[in-house]
């Protein structure tokens, strides 16, 4: 999903996709409370289309949560509170403050006009997830990994992934970033073929020094907490 470098989700426009995120009870009643008119004879026809539409389908099980726990808990969605937390809070169980954290994220991503980043993109792959003990760092078991990708002084790209080889790394990049942009890394060798291909790659040994004039990711890694 891309989203602008630094820029903080609106409120406001979640709440306005929090109609969309549960299936209603009765679909012409709740056109009707977003101001819908709907006549008589229109009835079936705003219960077809509700029943068809993508958002519909997407979340077909009936939420039981009451308005106000919804809303309290869109609220802790905006302000960075973690599902677990939220449901402390709101007095729901921590799986459905879970399903229900994960729902506005596509109604987001579909709402975010689509950029191709290029100049100067920075490029990192982390994993993310709780403590575990044993081994740490690229491969850990456990743990989700994800690819960011930061163009300098513009937008950032960020994607769940299901590993950090080379073939999974290398379509997202060419498919993000524009041919002759300049693309910074550190020397994991998933990025191996980043040097034969359309761009222009820059590397740093971390092992050596995190900063090297313009030779640096550290942008990217601040983005991802590391």
């Amino acid at each position: 999903m891309y989203a602008p470098a630094g820029a903080k989700p609106s409120g406001t426009a979640l709440f306005a996709y929090l109609p969309l995120m549960v299936t209603p009870r009765d679909p012409v009643n709740h056109a009707r409370r977003q101001g819908v008119k709907v006549s008589t004879g229109g009835r079936a026809e705003v219960s077809r289309a509700f029943e068809g539409s993508k958002m519909a389908t997407m979340y077909t099980r009936k939420s039981r949560l009451t308005s106000r726990q919804q809303h309290r808990l869109i609220e802790h969605f905006v302000a960075g509170s973690t599902a677990r937390a939220a449901s402390e809070v709101v007095g729901v169980q921590p799986n459905t403050s879970i399903r229900f954290f994960l729902r506005p994220r596509p109604l987001i991503t579909s709402k975010i006009r689509s950029y191709r980043l290029c100049g100067e993109v920075e490029a990192y792959e982390s994993y993310f997830g709780g403590k575990c003990k044993g081994k740490r760092g690229r491969g850990v078991a456990g743990k989700v990994a994800g690819i960011g990708l930061l163009k300098r002084g513009g937008h950032v790209y960020t994607a769940i992934i299901p590993n950090a080889r080379m073939k999974t790394l290398l379509p997202i990049i060419q498919e993000k970033v524009a041919p002759d942009s300049i693309v910074y890394t550190d020397t994991f060798r998933a990025y191996n073929a980043l040097d034969v291909s359309d761009f222009r790659h820059r590397r740093i040994n971390h092992s050596k020094l995190f900063a090297d004039n313009h030779n640096h990711i550290n942008r990217c890694l601040s983005g991802h907490g590391t």
